[in-house]
């Protein structure tokens, strides 16, 4: 009998000293893209985030030469939107939102063969889609 996938849900969220989270849930991927990308397609998800420079207007909380993000506090897309994590990339502090597809919970086959395709395709670490702050053309170059 197959294992049943756990879907992951929204908790509640404490960062840590330096404003870091991620969501318990969330196994460690360890940069590992395709494992990544196959876990966000069974999960049904669809992922945006953005970094912190595009929140920040005037002071950086970074620009003290400490590693945090402090003082950021990104705000969801959307009501159904819920955190996934707060992390540091090359490009300075990210966010990763999240929410179930839901045409994905209703044909569940269909869904994931499509989204698999895409996934196959894209060379970003995650499906992502534009946002209001965050295009996919600035995804590709991070």
């Amino acid at each position: 009998m197959p294992e049943e996938t756990v879907l992951i849900q929204p908790v509640s969220v404490e960062r840590d000293k330096n404003g870091w989270w991620v969501h318990p849930e969330m196994p460690d991927f360890d940069e590992n893209y395709a494992a990544l990308k196959a876990w966000i397609a069974e999960q049904h998800l669809e992922i945006q985030q953005w970094h912190m420079e595009a929140d920040i207007d005037g002071h950086h909380p970074y620009d003290d030469g400490e590693c945090h993000c402090l003082g950021w506090n990104p705000v969801a897309p959307a009501l159904e939107w819920f955190l996934i994590r707060i992390f540091d990339t090359e490009d300075g502090p990210c966010v990763s939102w999240a929410h179930r597809e839901l045409d994905a919970m209703t044909n569940p086959k269909g869904v994931c063969a499509e989204l698999a395709s895409t996934l196959a395709t894209t060379a970003a670490p995650f499906p992502l889609k534009p946002c209001r702050r965050f295009s996919a053309t600035s995804a590709q170059s991070s």
